[in-house]
């Protein structure tokens, strides 16, 4: 029978127990509880029960529980993110949430001999409340440069007294403290986290959500710039680079003075302003006014011609006589009827209207006689159109007759 020492067994267990929660919990994740007062421990667990289980244990045991796990892909690269005092934490969560309630968790407190500065530890340059003695040895061991001002200790510029991740020494921690400076925060330190393959590190935990979105959002844009510039064409982007064709070809067009229905509203404009901006150099006034006066003259002289050629109505008046003819239509067998009542009535007119002609010859105005014939030719057409039941051979005799008068001319 072989001895079995019981604190063996114990750590067999615990690795056991360990690796059970490791594989029943989609988010496994490793805090650091170092420098975390036991108070404010419990505080905490308190405080995320609801969403968070923590654990602490050994990091040997730690470490083998996480070896154990075989049915999680990449699990034992979580073993790599053990530090300090580390502790468990299980939850169901996802691990971005679980790193935004930690770190609202987190309390300010002041720097303690033997930490590690989490930033660069600056003390600012200004007027201080301290007055002069042994304190201004005191700054100088910590690397500040100080001076006496009106009686006070003033730091002469700004001095980095620790650098990011060195120790704080004891002189150090006392100058923080005495300018009010607490770099440290108490509260679970969330290391690494695991979910689905991936380990998340601190850095990327630690992202805030606005930032984050605010990268994703100029991810975006740079990408769909990106896409524009090269004619990558997506569903996003058509749009844009058919406007850019567009007004690509458009400049195109105006810079060689291409003709298209396209640019011909900007082509006309741009004429019209030559020409007003040609106007205003040589002084032209405006002329379209011009004509719009000259208009009225026009008509107004019209009137005063049509007075003159007054003298000209009887002409008209001879065919009012023969329009009663058009009344015997219906009479188609004495056509011989109206000739002898024309031919009297037209031997007088021939006697008036021989002086009216040779009146006309006088002031040699053809334009007056060219008109004469017009009417008399309009009138001819107002009676064919009046008399739609006479043949031609009535059309031909009146024709003649009115040959005879000296009114028609060919």
């Amino acid at each position: 029978m072989t001895y079995q020492a019981k604190a063996t067994q114990y750590k067999k267990d615990a690795v056991k127990v360990l690796a059970q929660s490791m594989e029943q919990y989609p988010v496994v994740g490793l805090v650091n509880v170092e420098n975390l007062p036991a108070k404010q421990l419990q505080v905490l667990r308190l405080k995320l029960r609801k969403d968070v289980y923590i654990t602490m244990n050994k990091k040997l045991l730690i470490k083998r529980a996480i070896d154990s796990v075989k049915s999680k892909k990449n699990f034992e690269k979580l073993a790599d993110s053990i530090v300090g005092m580390p502790a468990l934490l299980f939850t169901k969560q996802n691990p971005f949430k679980i790193s935004a309630l930690i770190k609202a968790s987190k309390s300010k407190a002041p720097a303690k001999p033997g930490q590690i500065a989490p930033f660069d530890l600056i003390v600012p340059a200004g007027p201080t409340s301290f007055t002069p003695g042994p304190i201004i040895s005191e700054l100088g061991q910590a690397g500040l440069k100080a001076g006496v001002e009106d009686g006070k200790v003033v730091i002469k510029e700004d001095s980095v007294v620790v650098k990011k991740d060195e120790e704080i020494t004891d002189n150090t921690a006392s100058v923080l403290a005495k300018f009010n400076i607490e770099p440290m925060e108490i509260g679970l330190d969330l290391v690494a986290a695991y979910e689905d393959g991936l380990i998340y590190g601190k850095d990327v935990l630690s992202i805030d959500p606005a930032e984050y979105l605010s990268m994703v959002h100029k991810a975006a844009s740079e990408t769909l710039a990106l896409t524009i510039e090269i004619a990558y064409v997506t569903k996003d982007n058509i749009e844009r680079l058919i406007a850019t064709a567009y007004n690509t070809t458009k400049n195109f067009a105006l810079d060689q003075n291409i003709v298209s229905d396209v640019v011909l509203e900007k082509d006309i404009s741009n004429a019209e302003r030559a020409a007003k901006s040609i106007g205003e150099a040589a002084n032209i006034t405006e002329t379209p006014a011009e004509p719009a006066k000259e208009e009225p003259k026009q008509e107004t002289a019209e009137p005063a011609a049509d007075k003159k050629e007054e003298p000209t109505p009887p002409a008209p008046e001879v065919k009012e006589q023969p329009k009663p003819e058009p009344q015997q239509p219906e009479v188609k067998k004495e056509p011989e009827q109206p000739a002898p009542e024309v031919k009297p009535a037209e031997k007088p007119e021939e006697k008036k209207e021989e002086p009216k002609a040779e009146e006309t010859k006088k002031p040699a105005d053809l334009s007056s006689a060219e008109k004469i014939s017009t009417d008399f030719k309009e009138e001819i057409a107002a009676e064919k159109e009046t008399r739609d039941n006479v043949d031609s051979q009535q059309a031909e005799e009146l024709a003649n007759k009115l040959k005879k008068k000296g009114t028609l001319r060919q």
